[in-house]
């Protein structure tokens, strides 16, 4: 309207240009994608609108050992997408996808630690978890182990809920690709365990595992480097509980578990579907 000349196509590839191509379209955005270590990428269906990618990204699941847990991804994939197109076009800058997908891998990143240090702080702050159960009151108790092997990244989670008379209620299984360690896999399942007990309105839980080093951190409020986001949302679910303790088990004892984590490996290793 005020006689700006405005080239409404894309600089890398020459198609017309709006939001969705910049941000999912464009070869270019493509490969960004493809460099982003998330299951449950955004695709491109016929008439999808930005709303629904943006809908369709809080699905996105990072995979370890990003050590981003909760903290989601996308938004700063979108972000570098938009400023490094714009410094293209008006500085004429380039980058290439793997500068790109980096740089907002570096920015979740630097968010997720900001995030960390205000929740740890709150943590410390509120006094020490978990508080004594009351008079007469039986919490369920909880076994969790994980399979995992070396060799493929991947690991089972298993985890089965029992009574006070031993009487087995649920069990579930999980599994995860690309774990680093067998210490990475049972804090995994444990996670996995006492959301699934949240979620079932659960209040009171006994937690046992066979991982000795894993209980000790929790128990110890100690820290680990490869495990210090999944120590972190362990403590954070925790809250939800009115009384949650965490116990090694010998591994004789934790037979139902660890058949159930095997099983969760097997059909991982047989199939390319990821169950998490």
């Amino acid at each position: 309207m005020r006689g700006i000349t405005v080239d409404p196509t894309c600089k890398r590839c020459g198609v017309t240009e709006d939001e969705l191509h910049i941000l999912l379209l464009c070869p270019f955005a493509a490969r960004v994608w493809d460099r982003t270590p998330v299951l449950h990428k955004p695709t491109a269906p016929d008439q999808l609108t930005l709303p629904q990618l943006l809908q369709s990204c809080c699905s996105m699941i990072n995979l370890p050992p990003t050590g981003l847990a909760s903290t989601p991804l996308y938004p700063w994939v979108f972000w570098n997408l938009w400023t490094c197109r714009n410094q293209l076009l008006f500085e004429d800058k380039s980058y290439t996808s793997e500068e790109v997908a980096d740089k907002a891998f570096s920015d979740a990143k630097a968010w997720h630690s900001a995030q960390e240090m205000v929740a740890q702080h709150k943590v410390e702050s509120s006094g020490p978890r978990p508080c004594p159960p009351k008079a007469n009151t039986k919490p369920l108790f909880c076994f969790v182990d994980a399979a995992w092997d070396e060799k493929t990244g991947g690991s089972g989670l298993g985890w089965v809920l029992k009574d006070s008379s031993d009487i087995t209620l649920f069990q579930n299984s999980g599994s995860q690709q690309y774990v680093s360690s067998a210490l990475v896999a049972e804090g995994l399942a444990l996670k996995a365990a006492i959301t699934d007990a949240a979620s079932s309105d659960i209040t009171e839980l006994s937690c046992y595992s066979d991982s000795k080093n894993l209980i000790a951190l929790i128990n110890g409020n100690g820290n680990s480097v490869e495990l210090r986001s999944i120590l972190h949302d362990i403590r954070v679910l925790s809250r939800a509980f009115s009384f949650i303790s965490f116990s090694f088990i010998h591994r004789l004892n934790n037979a139902a578990a660890d058949f159930v984590a095997k099983a969760a490996l097997a059909c991982t290793m047989s199939s390319p579907i990821v169950e998490v």
